[in-house]
């Protein structure tokens, strides 16, 4: 393999690297982040809490006004029945009466809110539970999917790294210095293709002595005047 050959094909290793390596922290994030998952779980959860508890609260309800029902009609009896005479009781009675039919009132009042509240929210429990439902099955797909791409990418980054090794290995030391400069300094691009003796990324006309390296390119390498990229024929 010639030099420039070599620095060429590490680039594109390189590219590959880098590309595949920032895809393979994408999905490694996604896979251990489930956080809009349990998201979506806490909201349904809140929604169905809240429905149970004011069913709850609604079924106490219903149970105490009939038992102050049972109260009232048993003081109605005692009040009108005929079987209390005196005066006094009979004041206390129907006093005992309308305190009583007030509590129920007060009780119809909740509980007509509470059933209102019931209603506007059992189709949104319903609804949030059916797309949580869809929620998790597109979810459960995309990790699926996610662990696959990951396996992949791990395998590839493993490909990647012995060849790159392997490459680098047959670079000499003061090119894949100046390589791994230029690939830090240039945004990537150590390399730039030269046509017609002109470097194709800066438009400088290269020298012909620089021009006949590029174009052998077998043991060592130019460097464009006006970028400072190292030179291969394209």
């Amino acid at each position: 393999m010639e030099l420039i050959q070599a620095l060429r094909r590490l680039a594109d290793l390189d590219d590959e690297w880098e590309e595949k390596a920032r895809r393979f922290q994408q999905v490694r994030s996604r896979l251990g982040d489930d956080a809009p998952l349990q998201q979506k779980r806490g909201e349904q959860r809140a929604r169905q809490e809240e429905l149970s508890s004011l069913r709850r609260r609604l079924n106490d309800l219903e149970l105490e006004m009939a038992s102050l029902q049972e109260r009232v009609r048993q003081v109605d009896k005692d009040l009108y029945g005929g079987g209390v005479l005196a005066p006094r009781e009979l004041e206390n009675l129907r006093r005992d009466g309308e305190s009583l039919k007030r509590r129920v009132s007060q009780l119809e009042d909740q509980a007509l809110e509470i059933m209102a509240r019931v209603e506007d929210l059992a189709p949104l429990a319903e609804a949030g539970a059916q797309e949580l439902a869809r929620f998790e099955q597109v979810w459960e797909q995309e990790t699926a999917e996610a662990r696959e791409e990951y396996a992949a990418l791990r395998a590839r980054l493993q490909e990647l790294k012995a060849e790159r090794d392997s490459v680098r290995g047959y670079v000499p030391q003061r090119e894949l210095a100046l390589y791994d400069e230029l690939r830090r300094s240039k945004g990537g691009r150590p390399l730039a293709p030269m046509v017609d003796r002109v470097c194709q990324i800066c438009r400088v006309a290269v020298p012909t002595h620089k021009a006949t390296i590029a174009e052998g390119g077998a043991h060592t390498v130019a460097t464009c005047e006006g970028c400072g990229r190292i030179l291969y024929q394209a």
